[in-house]
């Protein structure tokens, strides 16, 4: 079976898609996030498909993959609403997946839009064929990638979407959600809790908050996935409050004047050798074959050394000195 996974893995990354291993509906990579913004590589798939032994592929949905999908679970009734003709698949429980061109406004996962409907967008994931359900069914293609090309999202399925951007109903979330709402609203809740606290209060009190939460969802979200969330939005938030330093623009016009520039308080050069070496910086010494180059060198070397005058005239900072010659120990 892995080995039929894996050759569909691979296939799908062919195809431009975004892939990652699952066992049911859980992604068995802690840190998949990373995969909502590159492709896994050839290499990376082999090794899933070969030492995680998944039960399923699962495609990420939004800008990385190009898709969004519109799943409906084996009660939804969608009769009233024309579907164009786009890749589709007949879930393991009996529902569908129809897979539509992801627009250029990316649009975030809604869980039960529509009575048993969801959406998957930006962030979210879809199991795909030949992933197995936890009924033991197998997920199908009824319209493979290529016998149909991906149809735009229909009108009324983004109007729907829109709809549903209104404040969530936080006390019914509360309360517990069902299985195929967790990992959404488990994301929705973590942003609550770290939006309104201080970082140092987030794994004392956020993260307990999340976890006791979790337990009234039917059934609770694995530990490893729940905190698997808490780590992605904590550090999407640590990244939104770190204060955003003013970009150059090149074509703005200087604000200083000269007379600003002659009136700055601008510190005299520092030497290490008075007037030929200075203190922070590099020396190049170059000149002729033979001409005395490392006699010079090595005169300004011991004067700094002892604190003397170079040639007796140019006053030094006293300091230690190194010398690395490549040449000792050749053949030169």
């Amino acid at each position: 079976m892995n080995n039929e996974l894996m050759s569909e893995a691979l296939r799908y990354l062919n195809l431009g898609l975004s892939v990652i291993p699952v066992r049911g509906k859980t992604c068995l990579l802690p840190g998949w996030k990373e995969y909502q913004i590159r492709k896994p590589t050839k290499d990376e798939i082999e090794k899933w498909f070969l030492e995680l032994n998944p039960t399923g592929i699962a495609i990420i949905t939004g800008a990385v993959s190009g898709v969004v999908v519109l799943d409906a679970e084996k009660d939804a009734d969608l009769s009233k609403f024309e579907i164009p003709r786009t890749p589709t698949a007949k879930t393991g429980g009996g529902g569908y997946h129809y897979y539509f061109k992801a627009p250029v406004e990316a649009l975030p996962n809604r869980v039960r839009f529509l009575p048993n409907v969801d959406f998957r967008g930006e962030g979210g994931y879809a199991a795909c064929p030949p992933s197995q359900h936890k009924s033991g069914g197998a997920y199908e293609w009824l319209i493979n990638f290529d016998e149909a090309p991906l149809a735009e999202i229909p009108e009324w399925l983004m109007n729907e979407l829109k709809a549903q951007n209104q404040a969530k109903d936080w006390e019914q979330i509360f309360d517990g959600v069902a299985e195929g709402e967790r990992h959404t609203t488990a994301t929705s809740v973590a942003g609550l809790l770290l939006k309104y606290l201080p970082p140092e209060k987030w794994q004392s009190v956020a993260l307990p908050c999340l976890r006791g939460w979790n337990l009234q969802n039917i059934p609770p979200l694995p530990q490893t996935e729940l905190n698997s969330i808490f780590r992605g939005i904590a550090d999407k938030e640590l990244s939104q409050r770190k204060p955003q330093l003013p970009q150059p623009d090149d074509n703005a016009p200087l604000s200083v004047s000269v007379k600003d520039i002659f009136g700055m308080d601008i510190p005299k050069n520092q030497f290490l050798v008075d007037k030929l070496v200075p203190l922070d910086g590099i020396t190049a010494l170059t000149g002729h074959p033979e001409c005395g180059k490392s006699w010079l060198m090595l005169h300004i070397a011991k004067c700094v050394a002892s604190g003397k005058e170079v040639l007796g005239l140019y006053k030094t900072i006293q300091g230690s000195v190194l010398i690395v010659d490549p040449r000792i120990g050749s053949d030169r």
